[in-house]
């Protein structure tokens, strides 16, 4: 257990800090993680957008050349790709009004507590780095992964409609630091 990297190292991981941490408590965001939630809308709003503009050319050159040359596979394949966009610029938008909803919110953030499972998922040659909290599952980077422990108490400060880890911290840290300054005196 004395291995529990120092919540400085959370904090970089995870683009939070000591104002966050303390406001997150109370579930309010700080501007600066307001601008942050921003900064991910554009994004959404930008790779839709981007989406969109390439499936659209895709679909309308593929239904053109199947039209003139009388094959109907290419017209399906274009077909199949308006119906693609139209999927894309679903999850595009769902991605862009839960961010937008999270922002709206007069307490935007919940808190899970509880004994912290780290679970690898692999996909294919990938592995996806899961942290699952009070039946409540996150998705994190491999270097933010790396910085939990299995089985130990934590709190994590996450959004509510779009699940974005705003802030965390270990418990079972806080308990251990305390037991050693007594330890001191």
């Amino acid at each position: 257990m004395n291995d529990i990297p120092p919540l400085s190292a959370l904090m970089e991981a995870l683009d939070f800090n000591q104002n966050d941490l303390e406001h997150n408590r109370g579930r309010q965001l700080t501007e600066r993680q307001r601008r942050r939630i921003d900064r991910l809308k554009r994004r959404a709003l930008l790779i839709g957008a981007g989406v969109f503009l390439l499936l659209a050319l895709a679909a309308s050159l593929l239904i053109y050349l199947g039209q003139r040359g009388q094959q109907p596979l290419l017209s399906l394949l274009g077909v199949l790709a308006t119906v693609l966009n139209a999927i894309a610029i679903g999850f595009s938008a769902r991605s862009y009004y839960r961010l937008e909803a999270d922002l709206r919110e007069s307490e935007p953030l919940e808190i899970y507590e509880g004994i912290l499972e780290r679970v690898v998922r692999p996909y294919g040659q990938v592995n996806n780095y899961v942290l699952r909290l009070a039946n409540h599952e996150f998705s994190v980077t491999k270097d933010a992964f790396k910085l939990f422990r299995h089985k130990l108490i934590y709190a994590i400060y996450a959004t509510k409609h779009s699940n974005l880890i705003m802030s965390t911290e270990c418990y079972s840290q806080i308990v251990m630091e305390s037991e050693a300054a007594e330890q001191e005196q």
